[in-house]
C-alpha cells in the first residue's frame, strides 16, 4: 500500500482522475462487471498538475501492448516548464514512467497542457506522440515524437504557431486526425484558440499531413469568423462521419456568440478527401521560406457555415443550425 503524504489540492484531484482512468474492466457475464485497478501514476511534485492531460498512444515500441502518455504542464511547480510522461503497458506494467519527455530547451512553458497519439504520422509502422506546449513564445509550439522500440525524449518534429504579435494558444489543443487526405499516412490537427490579429481571437486550427519526411508547414488552416469565437479549444478526428472513405476532423469554439451576425456553429467539422483545388498558398504563410519542398496532396478545406455536413445520399440539414442546439 502506497504510504500517505500530504499533497496540495491540485495533486489530490489529479490523482482521482488519474486513477479513476487506470480501472480496467472485464465482463465475466452479460450480468456482471468486475474491476481492479492497474496503476495509479502521480506527479513528481506538489502542483505540477500532473494529469492535466492524459491520451492512449497505441503500442509506441512495438511490444504488443498499447502505451499511455501524461501531461504535468506546470512541472516542477506553478510556473514551470512542464513534463510528459510515458507508460508501457504489459504484464507487469506498473506506475513508474518508461519515459519522462522534459520540456526541450528554451522557452516552452506549459508543455504538456494537451497530449495525443499522432497515429503514424511518418510511417514507420509505430504511433507516434504530440505534445502541446501553448506558451512556448508567444506564437506556441507541439512537439512529435516518432514512436520506435528504443524511442527517446527529443522531438523529432516542433510544430510552430504563427507570429501576429500576441499569444496564439498554438498547442492548447492536438490530436491525430487519421490520414485526412488519402496519402497513407496519419495526420495531426492542431488548435490555436486565441489566435487572432489585434487579439481578436478568432481561433484557428491547422492540419498537417504525414509523410516519410514530414514539414512543419500547416496543410490545412481553418479560422473562426468572428472575433472572440476562439475556434480551437478542442480538436479532434470525427471519425468518417459522411460515409466517403475519409476521416474527417472538428474543432470548438466555446466562446461563439449567438448574437455574431455570421451563424457557424459552435462546433465545426471538415471532410478529409483527396483535393481537387489549389494547395494553401505558402506565399501567405510566415513561414513561406522553409516551404520550397513540392506540395503534397491537399485535402478541401470549405466548411458549410450554416448546416452540418450530410453524406451524399442523405436527408438535408435543417437550415438554422440555431434549430439544433
Amino acid at each position: 500500500m502506497r504510504r500517505a503524504r500530504p499533497v496540495s489540492r491540485p495533486l489530490i484531484i489529479t490523482l482521482v482522475v488519474t486513477t479513476a482512468l487506470f480501472i480496467a474492466t472485464h465482463a465475466s457475464s452479460a450480468a456482471s462487471i468486475s474491476s481492479r485497478l492497474l496503476i495509479d501514476p502521480a506527479g513528481e511534485n506538489d502542483g505540477d498538475i500532473f494529469g492535466s492531460s492524459i491520451a492512449s498512444l497505441g503500442d509506441v515500441n512495438g511490444d504488443a501492448y498499447d502505451d499511455i502518455v501524461i501531461g504535468a504542464n506546470f512541472y516542477p511547480s506553478e510556473g514551470g516548464q512542464g513534463r510528459a510522461y510515458l507508460y508501457f503497458g504489459g504484464p507487469a506494467m506498473d506506475s513508474v514512467a518508461d519515459l519522462v519527455i522534459p520540456a526541450p530547451p528554451g522557452d516552452t512553458r506549459w508543455f504538456g497542457i494537451s497530449v495525443a497519439s499522432a497515429g503514424d504520422f511518418n510511417g514507420d509502422g509505430y504511433p507516434d506522440i504530440i505534445v502541446g506546449a501553448r506558451y512556448a513564445g508567444l506564437p506556441g509550439k507541439a512537439f512529435i515524437y516518432y514512436g520506435a522500440p528504443s524511442l527517446d525524449s527529443t522531438p523529432d518534429l516542433t510544430l510552430t504557431g504563427e507570429a501576429t504579435g500576441s499569444s496564439s494558444w498554438f498547442g492548447s489543443s492536438v490530436a491525430s486526425a487519421g490520414d485526412v487526405n488519402g496519402d497513407g499516412f496519419d495526420d495531426v490537427i492542431v488548435g490555436a484558440p486565441v489566435y487572432g490579429p489585434g487579439s481578436t481571437q478568432v481561433g484557428r486550427v491547422y492540419v498537417f499531413f504525414g509523410g516519410s519526411t514530414p514539414d512543419a508547414v500547416p496543410d490545412r488552416m481553418f479560422t473562426g469568423p468572428a472575433t472572440g469565437d476562439q475556434l480551437g479549444w478542442v480538436v479532434g478526428s470525427a471519425g468518417d462521419m459522411n460515409g466517403d472513405g475519409h476521416p474527417d476532423v472538428f474543432a470548438t469554439a466555446p466562446r461563439y456568440s449567438r448574437a455574431e451576425p455570421i451563424p457557424v456553429p459552435p462546433t465545426c467539422g471538415w471532410g478529409g478527401r483527396p483535393s481537387t483545388r489549389s494547395p494553401i498558398s505558402r506565399s501567405t504563410d510566415p513561414r513561406s521560406a522553409t516551404a520550397s519542398r513540392p506540395p503534397r496532396a491537399r485535402a478541401t478545406s470549405t466548411p458549410t457555415a450554416s448546416r452540418i455536413w450530410p453524406s451524399p445520399g442523405r436527408a438535408a440539414p435543417r437550415s438554422s443550425w440555431v434549430d439544433r442546439l
